[in-house]
């Protein structure tokens, strides 16, 4: 896939949940069932192995069988988008060599995270390696909050030379930070993608070319709709999805842990009978208060009429 066609798969790409078994193994039935559920509630693509798919938790091979396995699964009907993060650029160079014999079609990467790179140099010297070491399209993933650092817009001015770098994604939720990237790129073949679901109306309304929202898991049809009303430009339909995002993600605070969104969106899929909610371990279990919250959603999410494809 060239740089032209991974910018064509625009609009939701799902950072998908990595459904596991008690043991933590990969349950590929499970897996199976999520990936054709979100593509049927219309998103453009499937990024795998992401902080959504729990990706700094597993091992090398783990990440390597989970990508392989999406890659068959999806079979070619949206782009594969596959994680490559580590904490070294030489190990991150292992992943993106096993993405290439998943048949990604693309792979996302963060700074380093552990040691947070905080020197420009640094940063386009890792990205930089990335990016000469595979021929296939690199998306950029900037989230300070697990990296301990941004990438600046000078590195990506810098990186503007590699046009095997596409995009990026950008979770860092900080307003003036992604303005400035829908400012610099939006008329360019420099893709910028949300990931800030709190973000996704300026996003969409500011030039984005999509968003990356760990909600399209359990409820994948409310943010393909949001696409395509932002690209009909119907605002008022925008706003009311919107406030139903913020609504649901008021879930997210169920318990303080940066993990809660995943282990409630988890226990979300459990109850559609779609995956289980086993998680990695450490984690907080859903209460009961929040449980019956969740089934408040699915019910709506289910018999909403506006939601169709």
């Amino acid at each position: 896939m060239n740089k032209e066609n991974v910018m064509k798969a625009e609009g939701i790409i799902v950072p998908l949940l990595t459904p596991v078994n008690e043991d933590e193994s990969i349950n590929n039935d499970a897996l199976e069932r999520l990936i054709n559920y979100v593509i049927e509630g219309g998103v453009n693509a499937i990024f795998v192995m992401g902080s959504s798919g729990e990706f700094a938790r597993f091992d090398t091979d783990f990440r390597f069988q989970t990508i392989r396995a999406a890659v068959e699964i999806v079979n070619g009907r949206v782009p594969v988008y596959a994680g490559v993060s580590d904490c070294g650029t030489k190990r991150v160079l292992r992943h993106v060599e096993n993405a290439e014999k998943a048949k990604a079609d693309a792979v996302v990467v963060t700074l380093p995270y552990y040691f947070p790179i905080r020197n420009d140099d640094e940063a386009y010297q890792h990205f930089s390696l990335v990016a000469a070491n595979t021929a296939i399209p690199v998306v950029l993933y900037n989230i300070p909050g697990t990296c301990g650092a941004a990438i600046s817009l000078s590195v990506l001015d810098r990186l503007q030379e590699y046009k095997n770098i596409v995009g990026i994604k950008d979770s860092s939720g900080n307003k003036d930070y992604l303005g400035e990237l829908l400012s610099r790129y939006h008329n360019s073949d420099f893709g910028v993608i949300a990931g800030a679901e709190e973000l996704s109306y300026e996003a969409l309304t500011q030039g984005a070319v999509g968003l990356v929202p760990s909600l399209a898991n359990p409820f994948p049809k409310l943010f393909s709709k949001l696409f395509r009303s932002a690209k009909q430009k119907d605002f008022q339909m925008m706003q009311k999805l919107c406030e139903k995002i913020d609504e649901i993600n008021r879930l997210n605070q169920f318990c303080n842990a940066w993990m809660a969104p995943n282990v409630w969106r988890k226990k979300a899929l459990e109850m559609m009978g779609i995956c289980p909610g086993n998680m990695t371990k450490p984690y907080v279990p859903v209460d009961k208060g929040a449980i019956n919250k969740i089934q408040e959603f699915i019910d709506w999410y289910q018999s909403e009429p506006g939601l169709e494809k």
